[in-house]
């Protein structure tokens, strides 16, 4: 993976993998980025100068997210062998392991106050985490499911995947409804005020408005 200035200029290269790199993040200060890859690990880098701090083992096959709480104390990966982690990112060790998926988990965020973990799968569900470890599960999507984001004030989650993009409130777990197309949504984001959500996937990036 390379690193480039804002202007394009080249800095440096990431270089540990064994093989591609799925997904990366800064840290909310800026000083690490972390890294997911297909050789089954997640790896925390020095922003300044790209030297590799911590490789995090423990999953069995491709991890296929990664994730800074906001506070940058804790790091949380999702795999397709069904789990997500967290991690401590400033020792590498290993903090706790969410279970429960029957199917490739393909993205894990942290709420926007870091209390709760959404984790999105292929089993067609979202799941939320709090402080227990039973999740609220939350379906209605219908189709295996890609991406997930929170929106800014943490009321709802988006999640993308085959058949479009699905809705629900994120405190009471109901389902508000699917917006079809792009038919495979493969990434989303929410506007910083919360009332629009882009989708891309397929060949296209659709743009809605979903607030007043």
């Amino acid at each position: 993976m390379t690193v480039r200035s804002g202007g394009g200029e080249w800095l440096y290269d990431l270089e540990g993998h064994d093989g591609r790199v799925y997904a990366t993040a800064w840290s909310p200060d800026g000083r690490f980025l972390a890294t997911a890859g297909y050789d089954d690990t997640a790896r925390v880098w020095d922003a300044a100068g790209g030297r590799e701090l911590r490789v995090l083992h423990g999953h069995r096959t491709m991890v296929s997210s990664v994730a800074w709480s906001p506070d940058g104390t804790r790091l949380l990966t999702a795999s397709y062998d069904n789990t997500a982690r967290i991690w401590d990112p400033a020792t590498g060790a290993h903090v706790d392991t969410l279970t429960g998926h029957d199917s490739a988990v393909s993205q894990a965020v942290w709420s926007p106050d870091g209390s709760r973990v959404a984790t999105s799968s292929h089993d067609k569900t979202v799941r939320i985490w709090g402080a227990s470890h039973q999740p609220e599960v939350l379906d209605g999507h219908g189709f295996g499911l890609y991406t997930l984001a929170w929106s800014p004030d943490g009321r709802h989650i988006a999640a993308g995947g085959i058949g479009g993009t699905s809705v629900w409130d994120a405190e009471r777990g109901t389902h508000l409804g699917r917006i079809d197309g792009p038919q495979r949504v493969q990434s989303l984001a929410w506007s910083p005020d919360g009332q629009w959500l882009a989708t891309a996937g397929d060949d296209h990036v659709r743009v809605r408005r979903l607030g007043p």
